[in-house]
């Protein structure tokens, strides 16, 4: 374990401050600014985001300063200790199957996409429910709320992966449930409840992905579910005892939500926002645009047709690593086949990994990959080395080699690369940024350029106290130049739900116009609403500066900025948002 750790503060001393994707970096900062200043999360601010995520946001801008870095230390610790207990799980194997899975898991993970989202704070819980469904483990009810407090708490860092999660865990424990026969007839609430999470799952599964990726992690929880269904013995009071315990835990995880809420009159927004509006996002089209097909075939094409070793070495690796869902998935059930009564130890960890795969699904690029393979490489080294463990040797180096390939070409690169770049294993520089004011951070030379140009203009034209407006998404805008947003939403594509919420937009700039206005004209979240926002703005605003894909406008003067008319509400028509 010494070692692992030791590997583990090398790899993430050395990235955790590497590249930035500035609107998603921003959006997190933003809103934990706001919120370290006084505003109420669902009240003042809107976002889909659960709050989990915010609140370790706003402690770590706290302690460690206003700054985007700041935003890393929490998901250090937390990638080193997943990596650490994840050891620990794989205590019954040898020590050196189980530093291959736990630095595999770091290589893997937060260093591949370096940015303050909740999935990696998922990822260590969902390796936490493993380590509490791995034997030996009492059958308490205390065991039950704890597990249903983690996917309680997972749920309130992202409501996705907390529902997939939570039938990973209860089909586990019904599959675990010792043989109920003789004790008391039942088994049918528990086959049922089994049969239609699986059919949830596969509702879920066929709006979300298409057949390449439903093949490669889809699949694998509906046929666990179904297995479970017809393997599943446990009596009804079993099955009782299981839920009560499960959504007990997890109501219990969001008791404090729910109190904070209440006592600061946002709890109606807090049900909006995140479970609502939360919806809406899976509607976005650009999510449906990039397929884990075009990474296979571009590999293919660069094995077949380049001759650079790193070339080959890369397409290599994109082959691989999208069919670890596969292999995960056709190793348990090879187990299973042999051992459905799970005699000769759990099998938690392949399992849950299976259900925590399909979250690679809901935007099909690699950062999304790297969310759930980590776990997915874990599960297949577990049953190679449950079942024969000279097969699990087989598989080490394989992962020693996917490991090294993943740190040396794809760990803290910018996600500007393009398909041909990543799958290549192109490395693009990154230099220390000395410009940009609270972004501690190495970035692109051109990134550094662009931000650091806009941030001196909007220095220039305003001050400290002076409100900007950035549309239609871009909050880290307001972060790094450190100036109010004057309005309840960092994007706008994701507010303005209705005409009505237009119409006060438009109001709030006749009333109190900001000083500047910021747009990006070719940002995948401009919609009819953004535009109509814009023919308002050029009324009163004139066009300053093009500064990288910002265009910067100023406020002309009071009396014209009042053309802003409501007039323009109609340009937005039809009223359904178009992307």
């Amino acid at each position: 374990m010494i070692v692992v750790a030791i590997v583990n503060v090398l790899i993430l001393g050395a990235l955790y401050d590497h590249f930035c994707w500035p609107p998603d970096d921003g959006h997190y900062a933003h809103v934990a600014e706001r919120i370290l200043d006084g505003e109420i999360l669902h009240r003042d601010i809107e976002d889909f985001h659960t709050d989990n995520s915010h609140a370790i946001n706003v402690a770590a801008l706290a302690l460690f300063g206003r700054d985007l870095r700041s935003l890393r230390i929490p998901l250090v610790a937390v990638t080193f200790a997943q990596s650490l207990l994840l050891f620990w799980v794989f205590r019954t194997r040898s020590s050196r199957t189980a530093g291959i899975a736990a630095v595999a898991l770091s290589s893997l993970s937060f260093v591949q996409y370096l940015n303050p989202q909740p999935h990696w704070y998922c990822l260590m819980l969902a390796v936490a429910m493993v380590a509490l469904l791995t034997p030996p483990r009492p059958r308490s009810f205390g065991r039950l709320m704890l597990l249903g407090a983690l996917v309680g708490t997972t749920f309130l860092f992202r409501q996705l992966t907390g529902v997939l999660l939570g039938m990973g865990v209860v089909a586990y424990l019904l599959v675990e449930c010792p043989d109920s026969s003789g004790r008391e007839e039942g088994g049918f609430c528990g086959r049922a409840l089994l049969v239609l999470m699986a059919v949830a799952e596969m509702g879920y599964l066929t709006r979300a992905t298409d057949l390449t990726g439903f093949l490669l992690f889809g699949i694998w929880p509906v046929i666990l579910l179904l297995w479970a269904a017809v393997r599943s013995r446990a009596s009804d009071r079993e099955v009782s005892r299981i839920l009560a315990g499960i959504v007990g835990g997890a109501l219990l995880a969001g008791a404090p939500t729910v109190l904070y809420h209440s006592m600061h009159g946002s709890l109606a927004g807090w049900i909006r926002d995140c479970l609502l509006s939360a919806l809406e996002v899976e509607a976005l089209p650009y999510l449906s645009v990039h397929r884990y097909a075009h990474f296979v075939s571009t590999a293919f094409d660069q094995l077949l047709y380049w001759r650079e070793p790193t070339t080959i070495l890369n397409s290599l690796y994109w082959l691989l690593l999208p069919l670890f869902g596969v292999l995960n998935g056709m190793f348990l059930l090879n187990h299973l086949r042999h051992d459905p009564a799970l005699k000769s130890g759990g099998v938690a960890l392949p399992f849950i990994a299976a259900f925590y795969g399909p979250i690679a699904l809901f935007n099909q690029i690699p950062m999304y990959l790297y969310y759930a393979i980590g776990l997915l490489v874990a599960g297949v080294l577990w049953t190679r080395s449950a079942d024969i463990p000279s097969r699990g040797s087989l598989w080490e180096p394989v992962v020693v080699a996917v490991s090294l390939v993943a740190l040396v070409f794809h760990a803290g690169q910018p996600a500007t690369r393009t398909l041909m770049d990543v799958v290549a294993g192109v490395r693009i520089p990154l230099v220390t940024n000395a410009r940009v004011p609270r972004a501690s951070l190495w970035l692109e030379a051109r990134v550094i350029d662009i931000y650091g140009e806009l941030v001196e203009s909007i220095h220039r034209e305003t001050g400290p106290g002076d409100p900007i407006f950035v549309l239609p998404n871009h909050p880290e805008v307001y972060f790094l130049a450190n100036r109010k947003n004057p309005f309840w939403f960092p994007n706008t594509s994701l507010a303005l739900h209705s005409l009505s919420e237009l119409e006060r937009v438009l109001q709030m700039l006749r009333d109190a116009p900001p000083a500047l206005v910021i747009h990006a004209p070719r940002d995948r979240h401009n919609t009819d609403r953004s535009e109509a926002i814009m023919e308002a703005v050029s009324d009163g605003y004139d066009r300053i500066a093009v500064i990288g894909e910002f265009v910067v406008y100023r406020k002309r003067d009071p009396v014209a900025s009042a053309h802003i008319a409501s007039a323009h509400v109609a340009r937005a028509h039809p009223p359904a948002i178009r992307y």
